[in-house]
């Protein structure tokens, strides 16, 4: 299988966004306009067609920086490669750097430069690029950015954000006796900043990425935190999901509710010192009035939880007798023995619960795509790697969730015939899933383990590399018969992980997402649904556009109403929705000068009668300026007179429906 590229507008006008402003928005230019004047000029153009405002002449200094936003799943990473050959081709530019935040998306970022190499230099009519992955064990790439070839150089800010980086060293001998970084800084080159958010959002990525000599920056994400510099070009959420661009989102929402008729205890955190004494956090059911009702109750050694609960349900544990801050774990009389993040209770109803929902959609949708040529993927978010896969010396045995899974999938199979239609019917349980987790290496004393991370430590590098490595393998679908689909990655459908796909993975035909959330979970609900966005491809590698099955459902561990309010807090803190209309709403937005000279743009009719006379008498200009202060209070005023907002500044039921409002959403 191999995936099938497509030319698509909106990426296509991301790259006209860049190209048009550093060309001043002249079709015959040949070179890079980076004069101040010139350049603040041609970005405010560009602001005003794109609606955009204008955060002030900051951005020009130490050096340009653009911001580009593309939702998630839009292909963000296509679109700055694009960038990249167009400013190649256009202005011979030949020196490009680009800058991620994690071993993760850097997996990502080189699997699409090997992929589409060829692709972009036919498309774009130009020679190919020569591109290489930082590695401070061969320093000698860097002299690679020597001369007039076409070189792109993928690396992390970890690799050059610290004096002791070997990039960062002075040496006597090679490099002319000086730093390796030397090497770039006189190549001036052009750096692509990838998830600009999480790279230079301290003083010290900052300083790292000024530390490249850079002759302009550009900024890509779906979640741009500094806004000081100009937003080019923008393709949100909104824009993504009009165009359907993007899967539709449903969500499963569970709650459970057994009235404190199983005795749950969940402990809620890691165990800390106060007052000198060890204490723990645990979620148990207390007596409310006539009513038992899920609340934190603090625990220390030699506790009663019956007690203090005041739930008779609790007396069989009797008092606490350890707390383990180093292991996470709280321990009774009984031997009962809760961990942060265990199974137990209501948590294993309710995961059982939502597996079972995702084994059995799982199921109807390839009934349902199969015939098309969709391969169908599931992928559940873990709390703790050791619940899905446990390694001792004598190899690894299967946790809970992995031994749950097995049991509800043999379930679900086998409970309707309609399923023996499936390809994958005989497919023994044990080859349908696996999970993708950094792995400590074995040593003499010690064997193989997989734990828990972040998604950015060098022991992800090895998982990411088995994901990237085999991506049309995940997307082939196992016919029986057909030995060329006879492979571990064609017979994978749910896929297991902890943090490590959390981000610089996504995959086009994920369309279940299942996960299990503990206080130490760090996935956004964006994350979650980041991984699934994608529009799903067939076995030709072509996209299949169809609104009515391109739905990825997720699976959460709250009602639907706390899963809507929180994805929503999520955009606001984002800034990628804005729930109010102040009266500061328009200031700095970027318009057209064209009507006249006099600041008569946002008035009212009674204003705009006043000044007629006046105003014929003015001379017209095609010059661009900000909306002031006083006419962003004029105009939110307007809005509120004509009720598209109430007194709070937030839309109305009108305002929602309103073209007005069209002009902000």
């Amino acid at each position: 299988m191999k995936i099938n590229y497509e030319k698509l507008d909106y990426q296509e006008n991301a790259v006209k966004a860049v190209i048009n402003t550093l060309s001043n928005h002249d079709e015959t230019a040949t070179k890079l306009i980076l004069n101040s004047d010139y350049l603040d000029n041609s970005v405010r153009e560009t602001l005003l067609n794109n609606g955009q405002k204008y955060p002030g002449s900051g951005y020009l200094n130490p050096f340009p920086q653009f911001n580009i936003e593309m939702e998630t799943g839009t292909g963000k990473t296509m679109v700055y490669l694009q960038t990249i050959m167009a400013l190649h081709k256009r202005f011979h530019e030949n020196k490009f750097i680009i800058v991620v935040p994690s071993r993760a998306i850097k997996a990502g970022v080189e699997d699409n430069l090997k992929k589409v190499q060829v692709y972009l230099s036919d498309i774009y009519n130009t020679d190919k690029y020569h591109y290489f992955v930082y590695d401070s064990k061969q320093i000698s790439q860097l002299q690679s950015f020597e001369g007039n070839s076409f070189e792109i150089m993928l690396t992390t800010i970890q690799a050059f954000n610290k004096n002791t980086n070997v990039i960062n060293q002075e040496y006597n001998e090679g490099f002319f006796g000086g730093k390796p970084l030397d090497q770039i800084r006189e190549a001036n080159p052009i750096v692509i900043i990838d998830e600009p958010q999480s790279v230079d959002s301290a003083k010290a990525g900052k300083k790292a990425i000024a530390s490249l000599n850079p002759k302009l920056a550009l900024r890509y994400s779906a979640t741009h935190k500094e806004k000081q510099y100009p937003m080019l070009y923008e393709y949100g959420p909104v824009q993504a999901y009009k165009d359907r661009m993007v899967k539709h989102i449903e969500t499963l929402g569970t709650e459970v509710n057994t009235n404190g008729n199983i005795p749950f205890i969940e402990l809620k955190e890691q165990p800390e010192f106060k007052n000198g004494r060890l204490q723990a956090k645990v979620l148990a059911y207390k007596q409310v009035k006539d009513d038992f009702l899920k609340r934190t109750v603090t625990l220390k050694k030699g506790d009663s939880l019956a007690e203090k609960a005041k739930n008779p349900r609790y007396e069989r544990l009797g008092k606490v007798t350890a707390i383990d801050s180093g292991n996470n774990f709280i321990e009774f009389e009984n031997g009962y023995h809760a961990e942060v993040g265990a199974l137990e209770g209501e948590n294993d109803i309710w995961v059982s619960a939502q597996m079972e929902a995702l084994v059995r959609d799982h199921l109807d949708r390839e009934l349902r795509m199969q015939d098309q040529g969709i391969k169908v993927l599931s992928l559940i978010f873990l709390d703790q790697v050791k619940n899905y896969r446990i390694y001792t010396k004598d190899g690894y045995e299967k946790g809970i969730y992995a031994q749950l899974f097995e049991r509800i999938y043999e379930k679900v199979l086998h409970s309707d015939p309609k399923y023996k239609k499936l390809n994958d019917y005989n497919v023994p349980v044990a080859e349908v899933h696996d999970g993708y987790f950094a792995q400590d290496r074995a040593t003499r004393n010690k064997p193989a383990m997989y734990r828990d991370t972040k998604g950015d430590t060098a022991k992800d590098e090895t998982a990411y590399d088995a994901i990237m490595d085999d991506k049309e393998g995940l997307l082939t679908k196992y016919i029986p018969g057909k030995p060329e689909t006879n492979t571990k990655a064609a017979k994978l459908r749910f896929i297991f992980s902890h943090s490590a796909l959390k981000e610089g993975w996504d995959n086009p035909n994920v369309f279940q997402i299942l996960t299990i959330a503990t206080p130490k979970n760090d996935l956004t609900r964006r994350q979650k649904i980041g991984r699934g966005l994608r529009i799903p491809v067939n076995q030709e590698g072509k996209r299949v556009y169809n609104e009515n099955q391109n739905i990825v459902t997720i699976y959460a561990n709250e009602t639907f109403e706390e899963f809507a309010a929180g994805l929503q807090n999520e955009y606001l803190e984002d800034g990628l929705l804005s729930n109010k209309i102040d009266e500061d709403f328009f200031t700095n937005m970027v318009v057209s000068n064209s009507v006249t000279n006099k600041e008569d743009v946002l008035t009212n009719k009674k204003e705009e009668k006043e000044t007629e006379n006046v105003n014929e008498e003015k001379s017209t200009t095609d010059e661009t300026r900000k909306v002031t202060h006083h006419e962003s209070v004029t105009f939110a005023n307007v809005l509120k007179q004509n009720n598209i907002i109430n007194n709070n500044s937030k839309p109305t039921a009108r305002g929602l429906n309103s073209e007005t409002v069209k002009f902000f959403v």
